[in-house]
């Protein structure tokens, strides 16, 4: 596996957040800003609307680039 695919796994910095979070946070944001999951699936404290979900998609580490 190369380098690239790896660094994918580590913890990023979620602006949402503003915090670093894992990777699995950060793929349950990532699913309810695409309108796959539900919220509940939202880490506990962000609360969220349409202005959230549009900076989670436009974020650099949003998990599809």
């Amino acid at each position: 596996m190369s380098s690239e695919k790896n660094n994918k796994r580590l913890p990023r910095y979620c602006p949402l957040l503003e915090r670093t979070i894992e990777i699995d946070i950060c793929f349950d944001i990532c699913m309810v800003a695409e309108t796959m999951s539900p919220l509940t699936e939202l880490p506990t404290g962000l609360a969220w609307s349409e202005k959230k979900a549009e900076q989670c998609l436009e974020c650099d580490e949003h998990l599809d680039k």
